[in-house]
């Protein structure tokens, strides 16, 4: 199933929406996330890196841009 969904840098997009469904569950569709989005929560939260190492590794470019 094809769902339209407003992404907040890119407008109206069109998505396959997921085909699992589980009863209660009435969310709407949201935004696939951007590219590196979530990066810092995960290495900080999941991994549990400090602030210090997550500059550390942003500055020397293994991280990419700043999302």
């Amino acid at each position: 199933m094809i769902v339209e969904v407003e992404h907040p840098e890119f407008g109206l997009l069109r998505e396959v929406a997921s085909p699992v469904r589980t009863a209660g569950s009435n969310s709407p569709p949201a935004p696939a996330p951007r590219l590196g989005q979530h990066t810092d929560e995960i290495l900080s939260g999941l991994l549990r890196y400090d602030a210090a190492r997550v500059a550390s590794l942003r500055a020397s470019g293994a991280l990419g841009a700043t999302p």
